[in-house]
C-alpha cells in the first residue's frame, strides 16, 4: 500500500476537495510550460545584467543594475515555489489515484467466484483419431533496408530530386541479388497497384506519375531499354549529379521511410550527413548550411522528422573569471560566455572560477552505417577531384580531437590555432552548474596565457 503521509502535507488541498466535492485534476502542461519559459527569460536577462554589471564603471549604473538583478531572483524565486507547489499537487493527485485503484483491486478479488475444483480423471485415457488443427503460421514481415550515401544524399536534396531518388533507391532495395535490371512492369506493380501478389510493394503514386519520374531520371539514375530499366551504381550516379567523391560511411536507411511523403524521404536524407559522420563535432547551423545546402529553419524541421538528437557542448578554459577575461572574451563570444566553479578540481584549479562557454550542438542520428564495402572503387571510377578535397588550400580555425595526447601533439606544431579534447559528460552537476547543461559534453581549450 501506499503511505498515507504524503497525503497529509497538503491542507489547502483538502480543504478544495471538501468544498468543491470533486477529485482534484493535475495542473494543465501550459501552465508549468509558461513558468517554464518565464524562467528561461530571467535566465538570460540575468546572466546579460551581471555581464554588464562587472564590465560597468559607473557606480550609480551597477547600483540600479544590483536592483534589477534583486528584482529578477525575487521573482525568479516565486516562480520555483509555483512550480514546487504544482509538482506536490500532481504528487499527491497521483498517490490518492493509486489508493483508490488498489481498493478497487481488492474489492474486485473478494468478489470474484471462486473456481470449481475438476472433476477426477479416468484412470485410461482414449485418443480420438482426428488430431487438433494447427492455427495458420503468420507470414514474416521482411525489414528492407538500402545503402545510402550523404554525398549522394545531400545531392538529391540540392537538385530538387528526392522523389526520384527514394524510387531508385527502392528498385535498388529490390533488386537485392545485384543484378541492375528491373523490369518497367514489375516497377508499375510495386509503386502503383494498390494489392499486387509480390509482398514487396506500396502503393506510393499513380502510373502517370511514375512515368514523369522515370523521365527525370533517366541519364541520371538509371537508363530505359524497352521494358528493362538499368540501374546505374553509385559512381555513375555521383558523376551525373557532379557530387564528386563519396565522403563519410555509408547509412542504412529503412525503405519504409523512402516510401513516405517528400518531406520526410528529404529529411531522412539529411540525417545522413549526421549518421556518416566518424565523429560528432560540434558544427553550427550556419556551417551546416554551407556543407548541406539546407536552410536553418529546414534543418530543425529535418531533425524533428528524423528524430535526430542534439547534444550540447562547453568550452572550459584556463583563463580564471575576473573582468578582463570577461570583457576579453565577452567580446568574442557574446552570451554564450559563463563562470565555471569546479569545486572538485576535476577541470581546473580546486575551487576556481574560471572561464567557459557554450559551443555550438552536435548531432546524433539514429540510423545505422553500413561497411563500406566497394566506396573504395567507386570513388576510383569517379573522375572528379577538387584540390580542397586534398586539402591544400584548407585554412583551420579551430580543431577537435578525441584525446588530451593528440590535442598536445598538434598545439606544440600550430600554437596559434583553438585545439580542444574531448572531456566527456559522464559527471554529476554540482550547485554553480546550469542545469540545463545536465548530459553535456565538456571540451578543454589549449592555449597559452
Amino acid at each position: 500500500m501506499v503511505s498515507q503521509e504524503l497525503l497529509n502535507g497538503n491542507k489547502e488541498l483538502e480543504e478544495r476537495r471538501k468544498l468543491e466535492g470533486v477529485s482534484y485534476k493535475p495542473p494543465r502542461k501550459d501552465e508549468k510550460q509558461t513558468i517554464l519559459d518565464r524562467q528561461r527569460k530571467i535566465d538570460s536577462t540575468l546572466h546579460s545584467l551581471e555581464l554588464w554589471r562587472l564590465m560597468s564603471e559607473d557606480p550609480q549604473e551597477r547600483e540600479s543594475l544590483s536592483e534589477n538583478i534583486q528584482a529578477l531572483q525575487a521573482e525568479r524565486a516565486e516562480l520555483d515555489n509555483e512550480l514546487k507547489r504544482i509538482r506536490r499537487e500532481k504528487r499527491t493527485w497521483f498517490h490518492e489515484w493509486l489508493i483508490e485503484d488498489e481498493k478497487q483491486q481488492a474489492a474486485k478479488k473478494t468478489t470474484d467466484p471462486q473456481p470449481k475444483p475438476l472433476p477426477d480423471l479416468p484412470t485410461t485415457i482414449t485418443t480420438t483419431p482426428q488430431a487438433a488443427e494447427k492455427p495458420p503460421k503468420k507470414q514474416p514481415t521482411i525489414s528492407w533496408k538500402v545503402k545510402v550515401y550523404p554525398t549522394l544524399a545531400l545531392a538529391y536534396i540540392q537538385q530538387k530530386l528526392a522523389p526520384v531518388a527514394a524510387i531508385y533507391h527502392l528498385l535498388k532495395a529490390y533488386d537485392h541479388e545485384g543484378r541492375g535490371v528491373v523490369s518497367r512492369d514489375i516497377a508499375r506493380e510495386i509503386f502503383t497497384v494498390k494489392k499486387p501478389a509480390n509482398a514487396f510493394h506500396w502503393r506510393l503514386i499513380t502510373w502517370r506519375r511514375l512515368r514523369q519520374i522515370f523521365d527525370q531520371g533517366e541519364g541520371i539514375f538509371w537508363t530505359i531499354a524497352g521494358d528493362n530499366i538499368h540501374l546505374y551504381g553509385p559512381d555513375k550516379v555521383s558523376n551525373n549529379l557532379g557530387a564528386g567523391r563519396l565522403r563519410g560511411r555509408p547509412v542504412l536507411v529503412p525503405t519504409g521511410k523512402l516510401a513516405a511523403s517528400s518531406k520526410k524521404v528529404k529529411a531522412y536524407f539529411y540525417a545522413t550527413f549526421d549518421a556518416g559522420m566518424s565523429r560528432n563535432n560540434p558544427m553550427t547551423r550556419q556551417s551546416r548550411r554551407r556543407a548541406t545546402g539546407v536552410p536553418e529553419r529546414t534543418q530543425l524541421e529535418y531533425d524533428k522528422e528524423a528524430g535526430t538528437k542534439r547534444l550540447t557542448n562547453i568550452a572550459v578554459t584556463p583563463f580564471a573569471y575576473n573582468r578582463e577575461n570577461i570583457q576579453r572574451f565577452a567580446w568574442e563570444r557574446g552570451k554564450n560566455v559563463f563562470k565555471y566553479f569546479d569545486a572538485k578540481g576535476k577541470y581546473a584549479k580546486k575551487r576556481r572560477s574560471v572561464i567557459a562557454w557554450r559551443m555550438p550542438n552536435s548531432y546524433i542520428s539514429s540510423l545505422e552505417t553500413a561497411p563500406k564495402g566497394r566506396q573504395k572503387k567507386h570513388n576510383r571510377k569517379i573522375d572528379l577531384v577538387e584540390n580542397l578535397e586534398r586539402g591544400n588550400d584548407l585554412e583551420f580555425v579551430r580543431i577537435y580531437h578525441p584525446t588530451a595526447q593528440q590535442a598536445g601533439r598538434e598545439f606544440n606544431r600550430r600554437p596559434d590555432i583553438n585545439h580542444f579534447y574531448d572531456l566527456g559528460g559522464g559527471f554529476t552537476l554540482d550547485a554553480a552548474r546550469k542545469p540545463k547543461f545536465k548530459g553535456a559534453r565538456y571540451w578543454w581549450v589549449l592555449a597559452t596565457e
